[in-house]
């Protein structure tokens, strides 16, 4: 297999919200629905943005990766729910 280059998001990369939104509508519709042809499609295109290259050669490597590089690539892309802490309740004002 040729070498990949994947473009990790980090916490200083514009977009979080429109990615880990992406990633909960992924989690969810694999809770009510299960994993099904459409979402993994879904998903292997969602993921093929953050590979550098031809976005058909990236997709191809998506189809192709082991599950656990798949997750791995899915987690870091989306960033975690698990990281982040519930809103509290009422607000907090800082003075």
């Amino acid at each position: 297999m040729a070498t990949v280059t994947v473009k990790i998001p980090d916490k200083n990369t514009p977009g979080f919200a429109r990615r880990l939104y992406r990633a909960a509508q992924f989690q969810e519709r694999v809770k009510s629905e299960g994993f099904t042809p459409d979402l993994v499609s879904g998903m292997i295109e969602f993921m093929a943005d953050y590979i550098e290259g031809d976005k058909e050669q990236a997709k191809e490597y998506l189809w192709d990766c082991t599950e656990t590089q798949f997750n791995e690539l899915l987690g870091a892309v989306g960033g975690s729910t698990e990281q982040i802490p519930p809103p509290k309740l009422e607000p907090t004002v800082t003075p």
